[in-house]
């Protein structure tokens, strides 16, 4: 006989495996492995595992994965639905990432731009720390880097340390 792989794959659970007395890893007869699964008649079982061999192959059961689609790497292009993230290869005019299709795409918030919902999302802010962020923004100006949110009451050291890997401070035109 052929030992090429079969059509099927039956796989017996561990607790019927070691109930027979044989250990973990010890490959059976594909036979025996569907009779103990199952709990079927040795005969039904070697009748099914001596079909599915013999068989012409057009009367198998060929499962086939669907092909693997390309790679994306997300850039905002033309004018999309409503939280919609384009990839680069989509037609239309390049556009800037949303505030919060940059926070999706866990990529680094301009502290300029973000909203309060966006800015609370940052590791080390919180809902009251990011409105405060967005208050000093309007009052005081624009942050030219990220030291300077540490004008925001509330923002230390530390949380800025925290807060410093999503944040990045976009040149201003």
């Amino acid at each position: 006989m052929d030992r090429r792989r079969l059509p099927i794959t039956v796989r017996a659970p561990a607790a019927v495996a070691s109930r027979r007395g044989t250990r973990r890893g010890v490959r059976r007869r594909p036979a025996s492995r569907l009779q103990r699964a199952g709990r079927m008649p040795r005969r039904v079982a070697l009748a099914l595992v001596l079909s599915a061999v013999l068989l012409p192959s057009r009367f198998r059961v060929q499962v086939e994965s669907p092909p693997a689609r390309p790679a994306c790497a997300p850039a905002g292009r033309g004018v999309p639905p409503r939280h919609w993230l384009g990839c680069a290869a989509d037609p239309g005019d390049r556009r800037p990432l949303a505030a919060d299709e940059r926070l999706v795409l866990a990529l680094p918030l301009d502290p300029n731009t973000a909203g309060a919902r966006e800015l609370a999302h940052v590791p080390g802010l919180s809902r009251r720390l990011a409105e405060a962020v967005v208050r000093s923004r309007e009052q005081d100006g624009p942050f030219r880097t990220a030291d300077d949110l540490r004008r925001v009451r509330g923002i230390g050291p530390r949380r800025l340390e925290q807060a410093r890997g999503a944040l990045r401070i976009e040149a201003a035109p």
